[in-house]
């Protein structure tokens, strides 16, 4: 018999498992971080680059992944890219708190903060209309 363990309360826990399908139930996604924090230009945002690992989602199996928080921690925002970590790409905050993704597999993508409090990607118009920090 499988025997799954957790910690509930400060007391160890087994449970038994049912089915084998029941083994990955819990690990549908991990992150794994991959480079320092950066401050925005004004220091009011904090820019975290992860690998998102997705067990489940064979097509969106390892992708850069970004999150935001505020200069206290709190996390604003969370983004899943296209780039994916076996191809060259960077993340760069610009002057204007829009973050940017550029990737050799997928091109250039940038996320702009909007009334909401949230980033909401750009269309290829949009970025067309930019100019990249990475191209600086």
């Amino acid at each position: 018999m499988l025997l799954a363990a957790g910690v509930i309360g400060g007391a160890m826990v087994f449970v038994p498992i049912v089915g084998i399908f029941m083994l990955g139930w819990s690990w549908h996604q991990s992150n794994e971080s991959i480079a320092p924090p950066a401050r925005s230009a004004d220091g009011k945002f904090v820019l975290q680059a992860e690998i998102a690992h997705s067990f489940t989602d064979t097509a969106r199996n390892e992708h850069v992944t970004f999150k935001v928080r505020d200069a206290g921690g709190l996390l604003l925002d969370e983004h899943l890219t296209d780039a994916i970590p076996d191809a060259r790409w960077s993340i760069a905050w610009d002057a204007q708190d829009r973050v940017w993704v550029s990737s050799e597999a997928t091109g250039g993508h940038a996320w702009q903060r909007e009334a909401d409090g949230k980033w909401h990607e750009l269309t290829d118009q949009q970025v067309g209309a930019l100019q990249s920090p990475m191209s600086e």
